[in-house]
C-alpha cells in the first residue's frame, strides 16, 4: 500500500450547453449555485460550494474547450458516470426526486432502497449528465446483493414492468380462489423477488385486483388463440416485448409443435437467458430469444428473420402491454409489418384507452401507473379508442379486424365468480387482426 496521502475530491467541473439552464437545474436540486460575477462570464461559468467544501463548477462548451482541449469532438453526457449528492434522509430522496421529475427532468431511476442500505434515485440534467440523490447508509437495511451481471450480458437486467406483470400472474394463483384464469408461477421463479414481495405497494391485493385480472385475462386469451392456431396448422409464434413470458416452459406440449420467437431488448434477453441457466432450465429447441436494440434503431423484423422466422409461412403475433409506450407512428409501422405476413397470420395487440374514459374506480390506479411510468423514463405515449385502433389496422392492410373489449373477456373468463375479480371496463382492450 502506498504511503502517499489519499487524494481529496475538491472540485467537479461539468461541461454544459447552457450555463443558465444548468444553473436552474442544480438550484432546483438544492445547490447554492452562483453565476460568475463578471457579466461577460455569466453565460460561461457558475459555481456551487457544497457544505463539505467540494466545488461544483458549470462551464460552457467554448470555455471548457479552452482549458481542456481533450473535450473537443466529445459528446456531452457521454461518459456514463453518475454524480451523487447526499440527501439528509431517505424521505428527502423521494421529495427531491418528485420535485425534479415534476419539473420535467428525465428520470433514470425512481427512488429505491439499495441492497447496500442506502435509498437513492437518479435524474438527468439538461446536458445528459446522470445526477444521483442518495441517503446515508442504514446498516439495518442492508440485504443480500443480487447475482452479478451475466458475463456476456453487460447491462443485463430485467425490465421492472415485466417483473411486475410476472408477479401479478403469480399473485393471481396465490391469493385469488380457483378456478384460476391463468396459471403461471414459473415467472415468479425467474423474477426471484425479495422476501415479502407481496407486501410491496404495487402488490396490494385489493388495489391491484382489477389490474391483475386484466393481466391474466389478456394472457389467457392470447394463449387460447395460439392453441387454436396450432390446431389450424400455424407453426410460428412471435411475442413482441416478451418480458418474462414463460409459454415455452409451461406449455411444452404446444410449444414443441411451433417455433416461438421472443423479441425484447438485449439486456432483458441476456438477463432472462442467465436466469434460465441459473434455475436449471435448458432453453428449449423451440424457443428463440431474439435481442433487438430498439434505442439504436434496430429493426425487429430484420432480427426476427435472422433468427429463422419463415416469412412465407403464417404466424401468430402477440403484442400485449406494449403499444402505450410507442408513438402512433411506431404502432402504425408494426401493424403494417404484421399485415404483410403470410395470409392467415393473426395479430393480438392490446391498447390503452384514454384514461378519462376508464371506470372511475380504476382511474386513480391508471393515473398512478402513468405517473410511475413517466418517472421511470418510459412514459405512456399512445392512448387509442377502439375506433381509432380498428381504423389503423384497416389502413395497415389487415383483411379482418375486430375489437375485443375487456367486458367480453370478463364474460368469457370470469363469469360466475363471486370474489369480485374482473378486468375493468374501458381500460386496456384488444385488437385481433388477420392478414
Amino acid at each position: 500500500m502506498s504511503d502517499s496521502p489519499v487524494p481529496i475530491l475538491g472540485q467537479i467541473n461539468l461541461v454544459v450547453r447552457d450555463v443558465r439552464v444548468a444553473t436552474d437545474f442544480y438550484r432546483l436540486l438544492g445547490l447554492p449555485v452562483e453565476a460568475a460575477a463578471h457579466p461577460d462570464w455569466a453565460a460561461h461559468h457558475a459555481t456551487a460550494i457544497l457544505p463539505n467544501g467540494t466545488r461544483l463548477e458549470l462551464d460552457s462548451v467554448p470555455f471548457a474547450q479552452q482549458w481542456n482541449p481533450g473535450l473537443r469532438g466529445r459528446a456531452l453526457g457521454s461518459v456514463g458516470g453518475v454524480i451523487f449528492f447526499h440527501a439528509a434522509s431517505r424521505e428527502e430522496v423521494d421529495r427531491v426526486f418528485e420535485r425534479m421529475t415534476r419539473a420535467g427532468h428525465r428520470a433514470h431511476k425512481a427512488p429505491e432502497d439499495a441492497f447496500w442500505g442506502a435509498r437513492y434515485a437518479i435524474v438527468e440534467d439538461p446536458d445528459g449528465n446522470a445526477v444521483g440523490i442518495m441517503s446515508e447508509i442504514d446498516p439495518s437495511k442492508r440485504r443480500t446483493p443480487p447475482p452479478p451481471p451475466a458475463a456476456n450480458g453487460g447491462n443485463a437486467t430485467a425490465d421492472p414492468t415485466a417483473v411486475r406483470v410476472a408477479l401479478w400472474r403469480a399473485l393471481h394463483v396465490q391469493v385469488d380462489p380457483p378456478p384460476h384464469v391463468f396459471v403461471d408461477e414459473v415467472g415468479l421463479r425467474l423474477a426471484a423477488p425479495e422476501e415479502g414481495w407481496r407486501n410491496r405497494p404495487d402488490m396490494n391485493q385489493e388495489f391491484t385486483r382489477p389490474f391483475r385480472a386484466s393481466i391474466v385475462a389478456r394472457a389467457r386469451f392470447v394463449e387460447d388463440l395460439v392453441v387454436e392456431q396450432v390446431g389450424q396448422g400455424v407453426r410460428q409464434y412471435v411475442i413482441l416485448g416478451a418480458g418474462l413470458d414463460t409459454f415455452a416452459l409451461r406449455r411444452p406440449e404446444i410449444a414443441s409443435r411451433m417455433c416461438v420467437f421472443e423479441i425484447d431488448k438485449p439486456g432483458s434477453q441476456a438477463w432472462k437467458r442467465q436466469r434460465l441457466m441459473d434455475l436449471g432450465f435448458a432453453v428449449p429447441d423451440c424457443l428463440r430469444l431474439v435481442p433487438v436494440d430498439f434505442e439504436a434503431g434496430a429493426s425487429w423484423w430484420e432480427s426476427l428473420t435472422a433468427a429463422g422466422f419463415d416469412a412465407s409461412q403464417p404466424a401468430v403475433v402477440a403484442s400485449t402491454g406494449v403499444s402505450m409506450y410507442l408513438t402512433r407512428e411506431a404502432i402504425e409501422a408494426t401493424l403494417r409489418q404484421v399485415a404483410a405476413l403470410a395470409p392467415g397470420s393473426t395479430l393480438a395487440m392490446t391498447f390503452l384507452l384514454p384514461i378519462e374514459l376508464a371506470d372511475p374506480e380504476v382511474r386513480p390506479g391508471l393515473e398512478m401507473a402513468a405517473k410511475g411510468a413517466r418517472a421511470s423514463g418510459t412514459p405512456f405515449i399512445s392512448f387509442l379508442t377502439p375506433t381509432e385502433m380498428l381504423d389503423l389496422a384497416r389502413q395497415a392492410g389487415f383483411k379482418e379486424v375486430r375489437h375485443l373489449s375487456a367486458e367480453s373477456l370478463a364474460d368469457r373468463y370470469f363469469a360466475g365468480r363471486t370474489d369480485g375479480l374482473r378486468p375493468p371496463s374501458n381500460s386496456e382492450e384488444l385488437l385481433v387482426a388477420t392478414a
